[in-house]
């Protein structure tokens, strides 16, 4: 990325710095999970969702959850 000089950072109408991020949370148990990119598009965010392994857990009652995701992958 190219740094901008004097003049042109003070003609910004925000930090040039500044990152603006999305972060998808998942609710389906207690704890909130934070799904990677990755489970977000695969999952979350398409007819795939019935196919996330929390998913699956919560609709057939189960309470334990994916041992990856509790280790916090990604």
């Amino acid at each position: 990325m190219k740094d901008l000089d004097q003049n042109e950072t003070e003609k910004t109408a925000k930090c040039p710095h500044s990152l603006k991020l999305i972060v998808s949370f998942c609710r389906v148990e207690e704890k909130i999970h934070v799904p990677t990119s990755l489970e977000v598009t695969e999952y979350c965010e398409s007819r795939e969702h019935t196919k996330c392994p929390l998913y699956i857990k919560k609709k057939s009652g189960g309470k334990e959850i994916r041992e990856e995701w509790n280790e916090g992958r990604g």
